[in-house]
């Protein structure tokens, strides 16, 4: 259900740069990285605990990243003026 819900707002919403910039980066990491950060056991230990949390949990990762991204990318991509071809 959450699967289905989370794709469901996937599908809606305004179709631009940020969103398909957000998005495509947000999984990406929050798919890969909580693989491969507690590969290496001595340095993850090391790391505070809200640094564990982020790199070992995907969907902290993923709202994390695409609320920050989101904000970020579109005060610089939409604040741009957009080029234009003849």
């Amino acid at each position: 259900m959450i699967a289905a819900t989370g794709l469901r707002l996937l599908a809606c919403g305004p179709k631009d740069d940020v969103y398909y910039l957000t998005t495509a980066v947000s999984l990406g990491i929050a798919l890969t990285l909580p693989l491969f950060a507690p590969a290496s056991k001595e340095w993850f230990a090391t790391l505070p605990p809200l640094a564990r949390l982020m790199l070992s949990n995907g969907v902290v990762l993923a709202v994390t990243l695409g609320v920050t991204l989101n904000g970020v990318l579109g005060a610089v991509l939409r604040r741009s003026p957009a080029v234009t071809t003849s």
